[in-house]
């Protein structure tokens, strides 16, 4: 048994009633009358009148309250010595928001003091990453805290007192078995065991709880990358690789990529307005058949529909996209080398835009701006997503992010996206471009993408094997440029804008701080306009020739600006790939993990959450002289204390209790009053 806290003064706890509840039930909810009573008070005792002192203690309103005990009526006279009155109803929407803290394993980002880690760390030295698929860690409260699964981020940079400062390097392993001290990674290491010696860290992805107190910090999102082709290279029917799309864990969400849009075009009035950035700021529009990749983040986790009331809020949620709350929204990826933003600061930032936009269903008897998105921006205000609000999700589609996301892709940084042109066959002045032989040819689609790698020979691109693997190689652009013939025949070129690769370094010992590479590769694919990619029908073009590697590494500034023609002769004297892939073992067929496994999102997000509560407001109207007779027998003892009001009930035209209304001590009936009795829907 239950009773209101006193201290709540004048406040009115309303609940609706087991009749009520089956009166909606049966689509009959009507409220015609009310009552007002006194029965939870006892005059013999009015000095406890929650002024002076504490007041009389008043029940919780029951699910099973069928009356009031004693009603007052309305006057003494026989004709008006009823004890009902009529109701004012009124509605309206009340927004009760939630402003959550930084969800994952750093803080949100902050321009003083950067970002804080939120999880166990612990520091190895750099000579741990020696090309194997193995690393040892102190024992210590990391060890302790990890588990076969669980996700771990190795930065190159050390960590100054638990803070995230400046842009580094990055690798995020999954743990496939603890033995000891060792850990055993999913892949292998890069080998850095030449370098100096350094501490650097280890970090358990997804927020770890460092003390009692949940409140600075919230778990981290879950991340599902979701690949509905598999990335260039990889055979899904061949024997030998494990790759079909079915085995890509988050490819369950596939149902999801078509709900938004991201599938077919078909399926929505109009494209659902994705575009992506190259290195020269052209902005281009992508197709839903165009988008063979999408990064979803989510939250909370799935729900148990038996327990629903794990949920944030008693009612469906959402996230608040009003000026506070696109305001406040914020994605932080801590370690991330995001090429298309220069900053000084660690990481990259994204945003919430400030516009509504609808996805709008082709479908008859459907319902134009129902569902609604804001755009996803990054610090330029380049868009790079979606954020569904009511659906709680976000949406990351360019391409390219979600290559980095993506951990099995081996690589943390972006890559440019180079702008694609034809040029004249006989562009490269040489036997190479053969007027007679353009690439490309009317009523044929070019799609060019490329590859660098580093200490890997070309046989491990084309089903060979991978000497002196060194772990720096990572997935190829995972944007592909394309370039539709027209009545003029001609060949294919690709260039990079003058900014692009601003994290390309040169030599191992400047891997702290971006990554290196000393083979250049062209991808190209050509198809029937309108026919889709074959993840097998690429051909790989070895440029590296065209650059200056003589240092050992590839300079980012020779690909800068510099066109790179691809002539049919380049084309079709070219390697069909089969693993353009970071595996050191491509032939392995029992290859663990694939790509688009569910992970922890490697980073913090900040949202308010919102709930909108449809209120109906019944106004109990209490002129002076009215309602002011007690049937409560211990009534003629109250001496000189006004009346008191202990609930209010609302009832239908049967005089059926459908809402009891309780007061948290108390109320005086004194002159002419109103008591509203509100009830959230």
């Amino acid at each position: 048994m239950s009773f209101l806290l006193e201290n709540n003064s004048e406040n009115i706890a309303a609940r609706i009633t087991h009749k009520g509840r089956q009166k909606i039930a049966q689509g009959n909810f009507n409220i015609s009358y009310f009552q007002i009573g006194d029965s939870e008070f006892d005059y013999g005792f009015s000095e406890f009148d929650g002024d002076v002192n504490r007041a009389q203690k008043v029940l919780m309103p029951m699910d099973k309250d069928n009356q009031v005990k004693y009603p007052y009526k309305v006057s003494e006279s026989t004709l008006t010595g009823t004890t009902y009155g009529t109701p004012i109803q009124s509605s309206y929407t009340q927004t009760v928001k939630n402003q959550m803290n930084p969800a994952g394993f750093v803080s949100q980002y902050i321009a003083i003091n950067e970002s804080t880690i939120e999880s166990l760390y612990d520091a190895i030295d750099i000579s741990e990453l020696d090309g194997t698929s193995s690393i040892d860690i102190p024992s210590g409260d990391l060890l302790t805290g990890l588990s076969v699964d669980d996700f771990i981020t190795i930065p190159l940079s050390a960590l100054g007192a638990g803070t995230v400062t400046g842009k580094t390097t990055s690798f995020v392993y999954r743990i496939t078995g603890i033995t000891s001290n060792t850990l055993e990674l999913d892949r292998s290491t890069p080998d850095l065991s030449s370098l100096t010696p350094r501490a650097i860290p280890v970090i358990k992805n997804g927020y770890y709880p460092l003390s009692e107190s949940h409140c600075d910090q919230l778990d981290s999102w879950t991340l599902n990358v979701v690949w509905s082709q598999n990335p260039a290279g990889l055979d899904p029917s061949s024997a030998s690789v494990d790759e079909k799309l079915s085995g890509y864990t988050s490819n369950v969400f596939v149902s999801t990529k078509e709900y938004f849009g991201y599938n077919t075009s078909s399926g929505q009035i109009t494209n659902t307005g994705t575009t992506i950035t190259n290195s020269l700021g052209d902005v281009i529009t992508v197709s839903p058949e165009e988008q063979h990749s999408l990064a979803i983040l989510r939250y909370p986790r799935d729900v148990d529909i038996y327990n629903v009331h794990n949920l944030g809020f008693k009612y469906e949620d959402y996230l608040d996209s009003t000026t506070d709350g696109s305001s406040y929204f914020e994605i932080f990826i801590p370690y991330i080398l995001y090429d298309r933003v220069s900053t000084s600061h660690a990481g990259a930032e994204f945003f919430m835009g400030t516009d509504d936009y609808y996805i709008n269903s082709s479908a008859t008897d459907t319902r134009n701006n129902q569902m609604v998105y804001r755009r996803l921006l990054d610090q330029d205000s380049n868009v790079v997503g979606k954020i569904f609000v009511n659906q709680k999700l976000i949406v990351f589609d360019d391409q390219e992010i979600i290559a980095a996301l993506d951990y099995k892709s081996n690589r943390r940084h972006t890559l440019p996206i180079p702008r694609i042109s034809s040029v004249p066959v006989d562009s490269k002045c040489d036997v190479l471009g053969n007027v007679g032989s353009p690439l490309l040819e009317s009523g044929y689609t070019v799609y060019v993408t490329y590859l660098l790698t580093y200490d890997l020979p070309t046989s491990a691109l084309t089903g060979g094997t991978s000497s002196g693997f060194t772990g720096l190689t990572g997935l190829h652009c995972n944007y592909y440029s394309k370039i539709t013939g027209g009545t003029n025949e001609a060949d294919v070129s690709i260039t990079f804008g003058d900014d692009a690769f601003q994290f390309m370094v040169t030599g191992l010992t400047n891997t702290m701080n971006g990554y290196v590479a000393d083979k250049f590769y062209i991808l190209a694919q050509k198809r029937l306009t309108g026919q889709p990619l074959d993840p097998t029908n690429w051909y790989l073009m070895d440029y590296t020739s065209e650059l200056d590697v003589s240092s050992g590494f590839i300079n980012p500034q020779d690909l800068r600006g510099t066109r790179f023609i691809i002539s049919n002769y380049d084309f079709t004297t070219a390697d069909p790939p089969q693993y353009v892939l970071p595996d050191p073992d491509p032939t392995d067929t029992s290859t663990s993990p694939e790509f688009g496994d569910e992970q922890p999102f490697p980073g913090s997000v900040s949202v308010i959450r919102a709930t909108d509560l449809e209120v109906m407001n019944y106004f109990i109207n209490l002129p002076s002289g009215y309602f002011e007779v007690s049937q409560n027998p211990t009534e003629p003892l109250r001496g000189s204390y006004p009346l008191r009001i202990t609930e209010v009930a609302l009832l239908d035209s049967n005089k059926e209790v459908l809402v009891m209304a309780k007061t948290s001590s108390p109320i005086p009936r004194v002159g002419s009053q109103v008591v509203a009795v509100k009830i959230d829907i």
